[in-house]
């Protein structure tokens, strides 16, 4: 029998994480039904979360991934 873990037990990282996780399978095709308890978190959580993710996949996410190509960049030309 499978062992079910609070997901609210876990700290913020591993949270936002699955959050995270979940919202992108959900827009790659699966219900979030089936979404929510393959990665650990309530329905309720998805649906609490999925414009923070969203918000944070559109603003925050791009300018982290041009600051690590910068860096990268940098790195290289050494």
């Amino acid at each position: 029998m499978a062992t079910r873990t609070d997901a609210r037990k876990s700290d913020a990282a591993t949270q936002a994480l699955q959050q995270r996780s979940v919202v992108k399978a959900v827009r790659a095709g699966m219900t979030q039904t089936a979404a929510a308890p393959t990665f650990g978190v309530s329905l309720r959580a998805y649906e609490r979360h999925e414009a923070a993710i969203t918000r944070w996949l559109r603003q925050e996410y791009p300018a982290i991934a041009r600051q690590a190509k910068r860096e990268m960049m940098g790195m290289l030309k050494r």
